[in-house]
């Protein structure tokens, strides 16, 4: 668990995965009781890592990243950014209607920047309320989805 402290304000984030059962990768946010704040997640280079760039297109299969949240107790907003080394571009801003509910990022809603050689990426998680909320799938998609 990682507690974040801002504005005497805590939140807390899980990754959820007990030993010996099959990996969910459920990311849980949390808010105390009168909190109000965001969570920022990064990929690549902006995160630490020295495997960067990475190919996000899957050879150019893949027109999309699809944001998933299984569960919300209000609802917020998720802002994307996205930079290849030379370019970058966002945020791209999608809000979440509360509950469960899949954001898609098209390619395309960011100019310029080339998703085979991707070296950052950076969604945050606005307007978040005291309450839980959980991401459960963070993924490409298919053209034919």
């Amino acid at each position: 668990m990682i507690d974040l402290i801002e504005n005497s304000q805590t939140v807390s984030a899980n990754l959820y995965d007990p030993p010996g059962l099959p990996a969910d990768n459920h990311l849980s946010l949390s808010a105390n009781t009168g909190a109000q704040g965001q969570w920022l997640l990064e990929y690549g280079k902006a995160a630490g890592s020295t495997s960067y760039p990475f190919d996000l297109t899957a050879a150019g299969g893949a027109d999309a990243i699809v944001f998933t949240f299984e569960t919300g107790d209000h609802s917020a907003s998720v802002d994307m950014w996205a930079s290849d080394g030379t370019n970058s571009a966002g945020p791209v801003n999608k809000p979440t209607p509360g509950g469960n509910s899949t954001l898609t990022f098209l390619f395309s809603e960011f100019p310029g920047v080339d998703f085979s050689s991707i070296e950052d990426l950076s969604f945050r998680i606005n307007g978040v309320l005291e309450g839980d909320y959980s991401i459960s799938l963070l993924e490409t998609r298919y053209h034919d989805d």
